[in-house]
């Protein structure tokens, strides 16, 4: 099992979590249920400096800003919407979504256990 260190705001509305070996990160906003797209050039602040991650996150958050959890383009929280699990996606990104979902009902992709298809399969 990877130990895992968290990182979060005073409120625990934006959370790093970083593998103790820092190869893996990850970062959410609104208390946890929205994931937040890092770039990767800004990977390393996340990795090596999370405490520095956090404050960024927060000025994001004050803003008003949010990211697409997929593509990670940046913009207004009513100009997205929810997607799969914890995604905050863009229209672009929603649109995309859709359309997976769809050529998986044509094409037969679909999960055996709970009979949905395999791109919104949870199992």
């Amino acid at each position: 099992m990877i130990n895992m260190a968290e990182y979060y705001t005073p409120d625990k509305k934006c959370v790093v979590v970083v593998s103790d070996d820092k190869k893996s990160v990850s970062a959410w906003v609104d208390g946890g249920s929205v994931s937040f797209y890092i770039r990767p050039t800004e990977r390393d602040m996340f990795r090596f400096n999370p405490e520095q991650a956090v404050m960024f996150m927060q000025h994001k958050m004050v803003a008003g800003i949010y990211r697409c959890s997929k593509c990670g383009w940046e913009g207004k929280r009513d100009e997205f919407k929810y997607g799969h699990m914890a995604e905050l996606q863009c229209v672009a990104c929603i649109a995309d979504f859709i359309e997976q979902v769809e050529n998986d009902k044509k094409t037969g992709n679909i999960c055996r256990l709970c009979r949905k298809p395999r791109s919104i399969c949870t199992c």
